[in-house]
């Protein structure tokens, strides 16, 4: 068992004592790289002073505090097939960029501030439109009802579910 401080300030490799075979108590500095070949378990806080990239399964149990702007949290490579599940509510008081081709939200409620839902955010505003638009509402077993901009008559059409064709709205 080593107590007090145990700092690593070198780059060459480095051994800490398993949990089978000693601990440190105290602190534990290092200057440089470390890799882990196994399990690191940190029983109070964990600061880090860049970035912090976890590649593999990873339990977080308690909370993240002060993580200051500009400061990255990486949970793997970003490659297909990779999940973050956090088991708890969120909380971002910031922005929040989802980025990819499909987004699923599972809820029963939605509440939006903002006045104007966009469609076709991705077309660009030198683009000629050419994809029609508009809302869909998924009605289980009854037929699908729908709003929708035409965008060949620039015209508003709609379903009412009563049967296969659009009406034209004035």
């Amino acid at each position: 068992n080593m107590n007090g401080v145990f700092e690593i300030s070198n780059t060459t490799d480095s051994t800490v004592p398993s949990a089978g075979s000693g601990s440190v108590d105290g602190a534990l500095r290092v200057q440089g790289g470390v890799g882990v070949a196994k399990d690191l378990r940190v029983g109070s806080d964990l600061y880090v002073k860049e970035t912090l990239e976890v590649d593999g399964p990873t339990t977080f149990n308690n909370q993240y505090h002060n993580v200051n702007t500009g400061h990255v949290i990486t949970v793997g490579s970003g490659a297909e097939g990779q999940t973050l599940t956090i088991a708890g509510d969120v909380v971002i008081n910031h922005n929040l960029t989802v980025s990819g081709t499909v987004t699923t939200i599972n809820t029963e409620e939605i509440k939006l501030a903002d006045n104007e839902i966009v469609l076709n955010s991705n077309l660009a505003t030198n683009a000629n439109p050419t994809e029609d638009a508009g809302i869909l509402i998924n009605r289980g077993s009854a037929t699908n009802v729908y709003v929708r901009w035409n965008e060949t008559g620039d015209y508003w059409v709609a379903n009412n579910g009563l049967s296969e064709n659009e009406f034209r709205l004035a």
